[in-house]
Parts: C-alpha cells; structure tokens; sequence
C-alpha cells in the first residue's frame, strides 16, 4: 500500500501553508520525503524549481528547520537548547525568539531565567514548554522552510494563535508548511491542503474549503466540539 499516491501541488514562498487530514492520511510523509528520510518512488519533488535530487542531502538539511510534535530536549539549560541550532546567535536574535515564543512569560519566575537547568530530556518542563522551546530553537537557526508537525498541538488554542502570528511575520518571505492540530488555528492560512488515503482531496483557504470538501467540513466540525 503506497503512503501517498497521484498527489500533486506546489507551496508558494512567501505563504503559510496547512496540511490537514485524518490520521494516516500521509500528512507527515509528505514532511518526510521534504526531508529526504524517504526516497519518492515516483513523479517529482522540487525545490525552488530544482529536483530534489539534485541536492545533496546536507544542502536540502541546510536550508530546513523542523519541529515535531515530540520535540528532542537535551540535558543542560534553557538557553543551551535555543541555541543548540545556531550556537554563535547574537544575544538580540536568541530574546527576540524566546519573547516570539513566549518563554520569557515562564521564565520570569525562575531565579535562573533562561540560565535555569532543565533535568534529563527536560524532564522539569511541560509539554507546551518543551514545544515553545522547539519552535524558538527553530527559528533561531533562520531556515528557507519551516516545517512544523503539530508542533503546537501542546498549546492552548490562544497561545497556539499568537506564536503562528509571530511565525507569520518573522518568517516572511520565506515558506512555512503546517500539519494542523486544530482546524481553529490555521483558518487564516493563506493555503491548506486536505489530504485524504494519500491523495489530494482539496485545497484553497478555509471559508472556500468549508463550501466544497465534505472531509474538511468532517475535520473542521471534530475540532470545535
């Protein structure tokens, strides 16, 4: 049985782009043969109108930041895990990513700040803390594409909505493809894939796609109930 067959579609640079679909579907494949951990089988994958394969691997990993859902922490502070990405950031860009993320509200009440140890696997932090931590690690190492795996799915739905508004503006002019948790937050998408048994079922933004994919209206009516 093939993950993903017959799809086609192009992400525009310059775009927030959602990936939605039941589970299973070949959402997070699609991040996948992105990232060249798989080979296609078939048809094309391209990037900035080259194939794939005519980058190394270490120039398509160059040029990609990704967050997942379970997001690796390391042993060691705050800060050491921000700039684990990029460990020769200026002081400025690592506050600017820890104020767009939204860890600067929970540091404030630690005596240590960002300085603050954070166990084994950053056993002292919560889920939504690990996944602030992940995404501002991200987008410290600057990447051409951001791929984020339901990587605010941890977050409450208002938090969630304020870091996707910031990702927006700092990573303008560049490409950020979502896998959605919640439909509630990429309706102000500017594109959103629905993705049904490795197909393309649809795609356009969400008040089109509530007028003409019966999966997206199942999805969507699952999210606010």
């Amino acid at each position: 049985i093939l993950a993903l067959s017959d799809i086609s579609f192009y992400i525009k640079q310059n775009q927030l782009t959602a990936i939605v679909g039941k589970s299973g579907s070949g959402k997070s494949t699609i991040m996948q043969l992105i990232l060249k951990f798989y080979q296609h089988q078939s048809g094309k994958i391209k990037i900035a109108g080259n194939d794939i394969n005519s980058y190394n691997l270490c120039d398509v990993r160059k040029i990609i930041a990704y967050t997942p859902q379970d997001p690796d922490i390391f042993s060691g502070t705050i800060k050491y895990n921000i700039m684990f990405s990029n460990p020769h950031a200026k002081d400025e860009d690592v506050q600017e990513v820890v104020h767009l993320c939204g860890i600067d509200k929970f540091i404030a009440h630690l005596p240590e700040g960002l300085d603050t140890e954070i166990g084994e696997k950053g056993v002292r932090m919560s889920g939504g803390q690990k996944q602030r931590l992940a995404i501002a690690r991200a987008l410290l190492y600057k990447p051409e594409i951001l791929l984020l795996d339901e990587a605010t799915s941890a977050l409450d739905s208002e938090s969630e909505k304020e870091i996707l508004d910031n990702i927006k503006r700092i990573m303008r002019n560049k490409t950020v493809i979502s896998i959605a948790h919640r439909i509630s937050s990429i309706q102000e998408f500017d594109n959103i894939l629905v993705i049904n048994n490795g197909k393309l079922d649809n795609h356009g933004t969400h008040s089109n796609l509530l007028k003409t994919s019966d999966i997206y209206n199942i999805l969507y009516k699952k999210s606010i109930t």
